[in-house]
């Protein structure tokens, strides 16, 4: 784990006081997030937000509270509670234990050190607090962490107004990363900056009167205005997903800053999770960089230089029953196809090969009278073989799985590998 996402990991762990006192813990709900330097979630959801990538769901049982992040709930905090705050916290992904954390306070209830182990702490890590002495709120978080290179020293500065608190994470004295959230601890705006601490890119949370969010916005290069997380942008260059390299950003910020990846892998179950995204729209850009790996809960590994095609059947079309528990990894990707459409219903990109009674045969060659292999090994005829006119982007998936073969829209697909574009 590079120092700065260390440093991330454990500031998403850490309270900023012992605010969730003996008997008072985190009401129900779902929540726009739980930042966990106030050790209570932020503002509440009536339904499924439509700004956000990412939100959480809290249920608290005794003096355990679970924070699960959402959509896709794998990634999950169990949180307990002690008298003067957490005592200690677990990460867990796909239920597998990423870290534990453990709190010590001293002898008037406020925060001293930190000791967190696991496979996301790589052999542990021991953090030292500063408090108010008469709230005990949080002040500075240091640790030295030995790297190959030197010794680097990494800090977290939290600040008070009347209006606001800031939290500033560096190291080596350059900053990072920026947080600064209202009174109430809603998130207001998050900077992002280079390893010369410089700026590189900002998010603006715009909120109503109440505190309700009306829009996210981003800054990014020449990039200004409203986020499109679930769409690709294509009108990034390398330049703009460079600018996040060195950035302690998670998943979900990366997507509000740069849009949806038009190629997203996430592979492994538990700790073994790895994602990979690339945000080249549909040209190559060749030696350059135009994807970011993320680990097991999201957080940034590094930058990634390469090319990638992918082959898929579109998003829309029903997976088999079962197919996505079996698979290895399931691969989303946004594409202009060319796309084949089989039967009148079930569209593929036209390099996608499908499974035949004689071997795989890529979609664009097939017509109509071929022989093709139906999802429970049955030969199926098709009916019609189609090209589908247009150029827009499409979310298609492919499926990585332990025999090579997936089945979607009743017809069983060759797991594809993906392969390098032509220039």
């Amino acid at each position: 784990m590079r120092p700065a996402l260390a440093l991330l990991v454990v500031l998403l762990a850490t309270p900023a006081s012992a605010g969730a006192q003996s008997g008072v813990t985190p009401p129900d709900g779902l929540y726009e997030d739980f930042p966990s330097i106030f050790m209570e979630p932020s503002v509440p959801l009536l339904a499924t937000p439509t700004l956000l990538v990412r939100w959480v769901d809290v249920r608290t049982s005794a003096d355990i509270t679970t924070v699960t992040f959402e959509p896709d709930a794998r990634v999950v905090w169990r949180i307990t509670w002690g008298p003067h705050g957490p005592d200690e916290k677990i990460t867990l992904v796909d239920g597998e234990e990423w870290t534990r954390s453990r709190f010590v306070y001293d002898a008037s209830g406020h925060l001293e050190s930190k000791r967190v182990t696991g496979h996301g702490a790589e052999g542990g890590l021991v953090y030292a607090y500063e408090t108010d002495a008469r709230t005990g709120e949080i002040r500075t978080r240091t640790s030295t962490a030995t790297t190959v290179a030197r010794p680097s020293v990494e800090r977290v500065l939290v600040t008070r107004t009347a209006h606001d608190v800031t939290v500033t994470l560096s190291r080596d004295g350059t900053a990072q990363r920026r947080d600064r959230y209202d009174a109430q601890h809603r998130l207001l705006e998050t900077r992002f900056f280079d390893a010369h601490g410089t700026e590189s890119a900002r998010l603006s949370y715009v909120r109503d009167a109440r505190g309700a969010l009306r829009s996210v916005r981003r800054r990014l290069g020449p990039h200004r205005g409203a986020t499109d997380p679930r769409h690709p942008d294509t009108t990034l260059s390398s330049s703009d997903v460079a600018a996040l390299a060195s950035a302690p950003i998670e998943l979900h910020e990366a997507r509000l800053l740069l849009g949806a990846p038009t190629l997203s892998t996430d592979e492994g179950r538990g700790v073994a999770r790895a994602i990979r995204t690339d945000f080249a729209p549909s040209a190559c850009w060749l030696d350059q960089i135009s994807g970011l790996t993320f680990d097991a809960t999201g957080l940034l590994g590094q930058a990634t230089v390469g090319c990638i095609c992918g082959f898929c059947v579109a998003a829309s079309v029903p997976l088999g029953a079962g197919e996505t528990e079996r698979a290895d990894g399931v691969e989303t990707h946004w594409t202009a196809g060319p796309w084949v459409r089989l039967d009148g219903a079930i569209d593929v990109t036209a390099d996608h090969e499908l499974v035949t009674p004689h071997g795989a045969r890529a979609a664009g060659d097939l017509a109509a009278g071929d022989v093709v292999t139906a999802a429970d090994g049955s030969a199926h005829v098709l009916r019609s073989v189609e090209r589908v006119a247009g150029e827009a982007l499409r979310l298609g998936v492919n499926l990585t799985t332990p025999d090579g073969i997936f089945a979607a829209g009743g017809l069983r697909f060759v797991s594809e590998t993906a392969r390098a574009c032509v220039p």
